[in-house]
């Protein structure tokens, strides 16, 4: 999402949200340029997000989903790849820039191309686009001869139960990781550095439903281990979580709706009996220095999707903080802004000095 104009329907864009456990932060969208909606907008919004009721037919709002920026539907593997349709020249310039880079293949430092190099020393894949397969979903491996592939293994060892008040959620961290492994396995690495090991999974059929047709099916349960482990062994209080790549489209309109739409649909105690429950994340902006409502990741917990240093470098920076993230991590390689970008050469147990950058981001 290139444009951040939203429309609101409140005139402060700040709300009062219950902590766990305690007091109340102030929650905004500074991400977004906010317009109040008029009540033509307002009436057309509920309409739409009104729940359906006859499935028959597709309504007729889902022939533009995106709203005006909707591409029409394509067959082959640019299904999914294409910016939003009412992009203007220098907006479609920045978006082939951010596509670029993410389907760009990192190389070992140092190298003949310097915007290029920085994979290493232990890594997941060496391009983004090997994880989010043509911009879309990856997948687990099929069995035991099967590598990680675009799935990535995350580690942690849970902390106390949240913060306690908004003071400390700034430097709260939900868990902290293995004291060999950090928070992420690593099965590649680079030339004469071991990797950490090997993910495995083992399937195992679980329950078995019987269709309308007359077919049954088996649903699967997988059973994951770490192998061959090439730093000593884990924290035994170290938890496991395998996580499949997701798909990259639609992120910008998740950005644009407001906190305040989101957060009044949260129903953490199912009280409307629809069977869905949950309650909104709220943590720490370390771009924008306060807290707002977490929307990306597996456990919401990445609050937009800005780039890192918006402020600071805004015409070199085309990649998302959530993908910045992600390349540090799977690549090893990633914006010397991004937090955390200085402590990751502790991980290097080999006793070399690791340059720290990617090349010139």
């Amino acid at each position: 999402m290139i444009s951040h104009r939203a429309r609101s329907g409140v005139i402060a864009t700040c709300l009062a949200f219950l902590l766990p456990g305690t007091g109340l932060a102030q929650v905004s969208d500074p991400h977004l340029s906010i317009e109040p909606r008029t009540r033509a907008e307002a009436a057309r919004i509920a309409t739409v997000t009104k729940p359906a009721t006859d499935f028959t037919a597709p309504a007729r709002v889902e022939a533009n989903q995106g709203g005006v920026g909707t591409v029409r539907r394509r067959a082959g593997p640019q299904a999914i790849s294409m910016p939003q349709k009412n992009l203007i020249f220098q907006q479609d310039a920045r978006f082939n820039i951010g596509n670029g880079l993410f389907e760009r293949i990192w190389v070992i430092p140092p190298a003949s191309t310097i915007a290029s190099d920085g994979l290493g020393p232990l890594l997941n894949t060496r391009a983004c686009q090997n994880c989010h397969v043509m911009d879309g979903r990856g997948h687990p491996p099929a069995g035991l001869d099967d590598d990680a592939g675009s799935l990535v293994v995350r580690l942690g060892i849970p902390t106390d139960a949240g913060p306690a008040d908004i003071k400390t959620l700034r430097d709260y961290l939900s868990t902290k990781g293995d004291p060999v492994y950090g928070h992420q396995f690593s099965d590649l690495s680079v030339a004469g550095i071991p990797s950490e090991g090997r993910v495995r999974v083992r399937w195992r059929d679980a329950d078995r439903f019987d269709l309308p047709g007359g077919e049954r099916v088996t649903l699967r349960r997988p059973v994951w281990s770490l192998k061959d482990l090439g730093y000593g062994p884990m924290d035994p209080a170290t938890h496991i979580s395998p996580r499949v790549a997701p798909q990259m489209i639609g992120l910008g309109l998740v950005e644009a709706i407001l906190a305040s739409d989101i957060i009044a649909l949260a129903d953490p105690r199912d009280a409307d009996g629809d069977g869905i429950s949950g309650r909104a994340n709220i943590v720490w902006s370390p771009d924008y220095d306060q807290p707002m409502l977490g929307r990306f990741g597996v456990r919401a917990k990445h609050p937009d999707a800005a780039p890192a240093g918006r402020r600071r470098r805004s015409q070199r920076y085309r990649r998302r903080i959530t993908a910045a993230s992600a390349a540090l991590r799977r690549l090893h390689a990633g914006p010397d802004s991004l937090p955390g970008r200085a402590r990751w050469p502790q991980r290097n147990r080999t006793g070399l000095s690791w340059r720290a950058t990617a090349g010139t981001w």
